[in-house]
């Protein structure tokens, strides 16, 4: 915004964040009340996007259920996620979207190693007693879908929500509460809402500390 304010706009540069992935920790359970809270604040701001982590961990059965349990959750309270049309004039496209969306929150697996299957092909993956968890194996988890959906079929349209939709939204408030040139204005004032700001804030970096200890422990068991 301040770039739109300068004499020379044909050299602004867009320092905006198109798309926020959010990792959720594959529990198999359900989301956890903080989850709920940072994606409803994420939601209004950027082009939201669900990611399971580590999604190998879990069985194809517990996957789909906590997927839904998910998809459940951000229906119910109102999480405002990355959408896209489904309907296109061409027919393959329309079944591609259709993939994609259905897909959503996207399981991932993660890896850059590369290591070999059964049948001599060499891939980037995890390597178990069982096999290997395959990452462009569509079989195996949606990164092929996450990755044509950021960097082929709705970069695009990634960029104009922003464009259209959140940071309008974002100059639209800015505009109604103060004129252009001057300072941010804090929007809280009232001492006691100053307190009250200060100890949410505190409480919330406190669950924040807590949730990553507990992964970290999750992590090297």
């Amino acid at each position: 915004m301040r770039q739109e304010q300068q004499p020379r706009r044909n050299e602004t540069k867009d320092m905006r964040v198109h798309c926020c992935l959010y990792f959720i920790r594959p529990t198999g359970h359900t989301l956890k009340p903080l989850d709920i809270e940072i994606m409803k604040r994420l939601g209004s701001r950027v082009n939201l996007i669900p990611v399971i982590a580590k999604a190998d961990t879990m069985t194809q059965k517990d996957l789909h259920k906590f997927k839904k349990r998910i998809n459940d959750v951000v229906s119910a309270q109102n999480i405002n996620c990355y959408t896209f049309p489904i309907e296109s004039d061409d027919e393959a496209a329309t079944k591609r979207n259709v993939s994609i969306m259905s897909a959503m929150p996207f399981a991932i697996i993660g890896s850059t190693d590369d290591v070999a299957t059964h049948d001599g092909r060499s891939v980037k993956g995890r390597q178990y007693s069982w096999g290997v968890a395959e990452v462009e194996n569509e079989d195996h988890c949606d990164f092929k879908k996450l990755r044509q959906l950021l960097v082929r079929t709705h970069m695009l349209d990634l960029i104009s929500s922003t464009e259209e939709v959140h940071y309008e939204n974002y100059r639209n408030l800015q505009m109604e509460t103060r004129k252009i040139g001057e300072p941010k204005v804090k929007t809280v004032t009232n001492p006691k809402w100053k307190e009250e700001e200060e100890a949410l804030r505190k409480r919330f970096t406190e669950q924040v500390r807590l949730e990553e200890n507990r992964f970290r422990s999750w992590e090297q068991q």
